[in-house]
Parts: structure tokens; C-alpha cells; sequence
């Protein structure tokens, strides 16, 4: 790990380890409701180490960019829960659907690249990978509405505040999956799949993970 990437990381964990410890805290002493925002930290730090790890383990050559990217969509998400601007903000939750979808539009654009290049059973044309990741995003986001209602059914968390509410989350996922199609269609119109995948540095993890199918194979 470079200089600057360390200098870079250690804010970054610092300002999410500070919200989850302090929620924790005010969840034991203060309130329950800062229980939410204990565990989205928790959780947000653990989400945000797996591009870490991947990228620094040598694995993937995960991208600075979508690296910060998570990393605003799982901090925007537990600042708003720590400091109450889902409440006060009508637009705090729109920014944050937003980034979010993008985030995930931009690991489905790069799981169907890789997909693309290195499963010889699949070739899907580069005219069609920008709308399947706006589906999959929109598909993302209505599992995730999903989930919250179910969690507000069996917990009373009060996570979905109102039908309108609802409908302006899958609006805002829609839109960032969307941004992101857009993008990623011109960006395919001026780059090659096959390079773009192998850039991602995969090549030896797909290998390892081709030869241990093949074994699996070769014993049944």
C-alpha cells in the first residue's frame, strides 16, 4: 500500500469508526434508536473493506474511484441515520439512494464485463450491457425497499417513513442506474470489453478459479 493510499484510508475508517463507537455509546446510554445507526456503521466498515482488501491483496485492481464511491454511499447512509438528516432533510435520502444505486450500477457494469471476457459460455453484446445494468440496479433497489419493509414489519425500525417515500427511493435508484448505463455506453463505444476486464487485473484469481472447476468436474 502506497503513502497516499494509507493517508487516504485511515480518515476514512476513522470517521466511520467514530460514528459507530459514538452511536453505540448513545444506544446504551441515551436512546435506542441510535441502535440503527451502531449497526449501519458496523456494517458500512465491513461493506467498505471488501473492495479494500480485494484491491490491496492483489485479487482485483479495484478502481480509486468506485472505491470512494462505496465509500460515500455507506458514510452518507450511517451519517444520516447518526444525525438524524434522514428526519430533517427531505433531500438527504435521495442523495444518498443515488450514490448508492451508482455505486451498485458500477459493480453490476463490471460484473458483466468480467462475466463477458471470461466465461466462454456467455457473450452478451455491448449494446445490451448498459440496460441490463440499469435493470439489475432497479431489480437491486426494489429487493432493498423489499427488505426494509419487512424489517419495519417484524421490527417497527421505520425505515420506510411513507408510500412516497418508497416510490421516491426506487426513483432515485432508478436514475442513478440509469447515469451509469448512460456512461458506461459511451465508454464501451471508445473502449474494448476484453481490456477494460483485464485491466481489473482478475486474471490469476479467474485461473485459479477455472482450474478448481475443472477438478470439481473431473471427479463427478
Amino acid at each position: 500500500m502506497r503513502g497516499w493510499e494509507k493517508a487516504l484510508l485511515l480518515p476514512m475508517y476513522a470517521f466511520l469508526l467514530f460514528m459507530t463507537v459514538e452511536s453505540a455509546y448513545l444506544w446504551q446510554t441515551y436512546d435506542s434508536y441510535y441502535a440503527r445507526p451502531a449497526i449501519t456503521g458496523f456494517l458500512s466498515m465491513l461493506a467498505f473493506s471488501i473492495p479494500v482488501y480485494l484491491r490491496f491483496s492483489g485479487r482485483m485492481n479495484v478502481p480509486w474511484p468506485l472505491m470512494v464511491l462505496i465509500y460515500m454511499a455507506v458514510t452518507l447512509h450511517t451519517w444520516g441515520d447518526y444525525a438524524l438528516w434522514y428526519d430533517q432533510y427531505f433531500w438527504w435520502d435521495n442523495v444518498t439512494h443515488f450514490t448508492s444505486a451508482s455505486a451498485v450500477a458500477i459493480l453490476s457494469f463490471l460484473t458483466i464485463l468480467i462475466i463477458n471476457h471470461y466465461v466462454s459460455a456467455v457473450e452478451i453484446p455491448k449494446r445490451l450491457i448498459p440496460f441490463m445494468v440499469v435493470m439489475f440496479t432497479a431489480f437491486f433497489g426494489v429487493v432493498w425497499e423489499m427488505a426494509e419493509w419487512v424489517l419495519d414489519y417484524l421490527t417497527d425500525t421505520g425505515m420506510q417513513y411513507s408510500l412516497q417515500d418508497t416510490v421516491n427511493d426506487l426513483i432515485m435508484d432508478l436514475l442513478g442506474g440509469t447515469v451509469v448505463g448512460i456512461v458506461g455506453h459511451f465508454y464501451l463505444k471508445r473502449k474494448d470489453v476484453d481490456e477494460l476486464a483485464v485491466s481489473l487485473g482478475l486474471d490469476d484469481f479467474m485461473m485459479r478459479v477455472a482450474m478448481r472447476w475443472d477438478r470439481r468436474a473431473g471427479l463427478r
